[in-house]
């Protein structure tokens, strides 16, 4: 039996290049079959897309002026007054920051110093005149934020009598 297969082995090895050239041809019909049975299928139908119908804008000069315009004028309005008239490239209006946080700075001292003496009403009051002249300062919209927490709390606690 041994002998058998070597001498097998031997013609196949012979015929190897026949061999690899079969199987390539059978590849290649293979290929060319799939590709014709792929050609063969049906076009699937799709039905055609309803047309969409948008709606044109009426546009006239009112309604978009209308829209895109504030009732007043930017130098009106407190909050942006402020802003528009700090130029930080001008020395005055430098300056002028400069003091008002100062200024400021010890005005919130003083309110934190009556938030320490549980003094709310003076502390509120004076972070309150702090936010009128300058609304970006932080620390006093911390601190107001605390007097109201300690307000709650205090209006939740139940009286104490003696």
């Amino acid at each position: 039996m041994n002998e058998w297969l070597t001498a097998q082995w031997n013609r196949l090895r012979r015929k190897v290049d026949h061999l690899v050239v079969a199987l390539l041809a059978i590849l290649l019909g293979i290929m060319f079959l799939l590709y014709w049975m792929e050609q063969q299928l049906p076009e699937p139908q799709v039905p055609p897309l309803p047309p969409i119908k948008i709606p044109t804008p009426i546009l006239d000069a009112t309604s978009v002026s209308a829209a895109f315009t504030h009732p007043k004028s930017l130098r009106e309005v407190p909050q942006f007054r402020g802003l528009m008239d700090f130029n930080m490239f001008d020395a005055r209006s430098v300056g002028v920051r400069t003091d008002l946080e100062a200024r400021l700075d010890k005005q919130y001292e003083k309110a934190q110093e009556a938030f320490l003496r549980n003094d709310l009403a003076t502390a509120e009051k004076i972070c309150n005149d702090i936010i009128a002249q300058m609304p970006s300062h932080q620390k006093t919209v911390e601190l107001l934020k605390m007097i109201s927490t300690k307000k709650r709390e205090s209006e939740k606690e139940p009286t104490k009598v003696p």
